[in-house]
């Protein structure tokens, strides 16, 4: 009887699966005869009305539970409605999402997706609209509470602009984003409220149905939703709404626990009560991309800057003496010259942005070729130039090492024999205690060039 109490207990605890059926088949069977009517003290007459009763059970609450699944994936989506058209008038727009729902829908991956709700400077900073607001995702299926905070962005001139995350859908550095921004046309930020947008994007979640008193690897429903709403008064109107879904259903309970001990300590101790599942469907993907372009929300359509004033705006930042490390034009110098100057026939750009000891954020998306071999020297010099005293701060000691060991980095691309030009300069940053193991990648390179036979002559 304890044994009975203990597992009853347990299944209490864990929700309905097998522990449940367990329980009714050893309550029917373990109680003493004298307990039931004549008809039912025979063990075999008890033990097929428990497998009958555990049987139906088993068919029909999990049959219910899903006719109940697929009820609310169909509610889910009733109401969608999609708009493909170009929208017009849009100013103020509010973007709503969560960025841990989205990479957790999409495997922790930050795919496209993902990398178009990042991107939302480009829209500013192309004058796409006149103002962006950010806030988290909207309860899913709920209605837009004007209150609900959220951060303003727009655009504003200054005389250096703070450093921003700002990478195209390839994933490097938006180069005319980066430039406009290097130029005094700067993102500012302040708080506002929801109400003060025009058009609202919503990207919302619906991760579960609700929390489980038991165990659960599966989930009722899973969906996502792309909403677009509009102003209408004081109000927002929905106009256009696109739900993918998913979910599972259950097919035959189960009994797992942690302790590994087996079925009855499992049962006793820990673990929990189950269902397999089967029809196991995750909602497709929502295709922000594609709709944010449909819907003119997107920087990708904007003329993009020419070469000339690119490279204009490069040489005029790159004369100011007074760049600080943590600014814009700090990125953009470090990006031009991997994405432009690199490949630029006339290396004297690409020498000066090296050489400048204002230039510290070098990406770490470096460039995808080889390192020019004019570039050698260059390089060289700004590695045993950048200054590593010790009376530095810990965080500007920081950047300075990485400076020299991105510069050793440089030199390990360079074409055979090109590094010999900048031996001297190498061999005496090795020479220095505080260099030594930063420039190793360096030394090697040019350890390897004296003993190409090419090198030689």
């Amino acid at each position: 009887m304890i044994l009975i109490i203990i597992l009853f207990v347990n299944c209490v605890i864990y929700g309905f699966g097998i522990g449940f059926f367990f329980v009714a088949l050893s309550f029917l069977i373990s109680v003493k005869p004298t307990a039931w009517p004549a008809w039912f003290k025979s063990v075999r007459t008890r033990f097929a009305v428990a497998v009958c009763l555990t049987i139906a059970i088993a068919i029909i609450f999990p049959a219910h539970e899903n006719a109940a699944r697929h009820r609310r994936r169909e509610e889910a989506r009733r109401a969608d409605v999609l708009r493909t058209e170009r929208l017009e008038n849009v100013h103020q727009l509010a973007i709503l999402y969560n960025p841990s729902s989205l990479q957790r829908q999409t495997g922790g991956i930050m795919d496209g997706n993902y990398q178009e709700l990042e991107r939302w400077q480009s829209l500013l900073l192309s004058h796409a609209v006149d103002g962006v607001l950010i806030g988290r995702d909207a309860e899913f299926g709920g209605n837009l509470d004007p209150a609900t905070s959220v951060i303003r962005y727009r655009i504003g001139r200054r005389p250096w602009c703070e450093p921003i995350q700002l990478k195209d859908r390839s994933g490097r550095s938006d180069l005319d984003a980066l430039a406009r921004l290097a130029s005094g046309t700067c993102l500012i930020s302040e708080k506002d409220n929801l109400g003060d947008a025009d058009t609202v994007v919503a990207v919302e979640f619906l991760p579960n149905d609700g929390p489980r008193s038991f165990h659960r690897h599966d989930e009722d429903v899973t969906a996502n939703r792309i909403a677009l709403y509009q102003r209408d008064g004081v109000m927002f109107r929905l106009v256009s709404q696109e739900t993918h879904v998913g979910g599972s259903d259950w097919f035959v309970p189960v009994v797992y626990g942690s302790s590994g001990i087996g079925f009855v300590p499992s049962m006793i101790f820990g673990g929990g009560a189950d269902f397999l599942t089967m029809n196991n469907r995750d909602p497709i993907p929502p295709d922000i991309h594609t709709r944010f372009l449909q819907w003119g929300l997107s920087a990708e359509d904007q003329i993009k800057l020419s070469e000339d004033v690119m490279r204009q705006t490069a040489k005029l930042v790159l004369d100011r003496s007074d760049i600080p490390e943590d600014s814009a034009v700090n990125d953009f110098l470090g990006a031009y010259l991997f994405n432009k100057a690199w490949n630029d026939p006339d290396r004297s750009l690409a020498a000066a942005i090296i050489r400048n000891p204002n230039v510290t954020r070098f990406p770490f998306d470096g460039p995808s070729t080889k390192t020019p071999g004019d570039l050698a020297r260059p390089i060289a010099e700004r590695m045993l130039a950048t200054d590593l005293s010790p009376s530095m701060t810990s965080a500007k000691l920081s950047s300075s090492r990485y400076v020299v060991q991105r510069m050793a980095g440089l030199i390990q691309l360079l074409p055979a024999c090109a590094s010999l030009s900048a031996r001297d300069l190498i061999e005496q940053a090795d020479h220095d205690a505080a260099r030594h193991v930063l420039v190793a990648s360096a030394v090697r390179m040019v350890e390897l060039d004296l003993r190409d036979a090419r090198c030689r002559k």
